[in-house]
């Protein structure tokens, strides 16, 4: 299979060389890996970590922005009829005819 292509062969010497260094690689002496590991989950969590932000308190204003919006567009629909019906009472529509309509002749 080696001699099928140039790019296999290629392959072959590539791993075949790693294999060989591997086999000459020695353990590191004075490296403390659980300490080493220890810093570098530190330094992720720290690289990760991201301020919460403060969604709930502007949810909190704008509710009560909301509700005193409704609030006052109640309390303002409720005097517009209040005044209407007085008006109707205090003015009968018959008796604003001859303001209203010009006389034509």
């Amino acid at each position: 299979m080696r001699v099928q292509s140039e790019e296999n062969e290629i392959y072959f010497q590539q791993t075949k060389r790693i294999w060989d260094n591997a086999a000459k690689t020695q353990r590191l002496q004075g490296i403390d890996i659980e300490k080493s590991l220890r810093n570098f989950r530190f330094r992720l969590d720290e690289a990760t970590y991201s301020e919460p932000r403060r969604i709930f308190s502007w949810s909190k204003v704008a509710a009560a922005a909301v509700v005193v919006i409704a609030v006052g567009i109640w309390i303002y629909s409720k005097e517009m009829m209040v005044l209407r019906s007085s008006w109707q009472q205090i003015v009968p529509l018959a008796s604003l005819k001859r303001f209203l309509v010009p006389n034509v002749h």
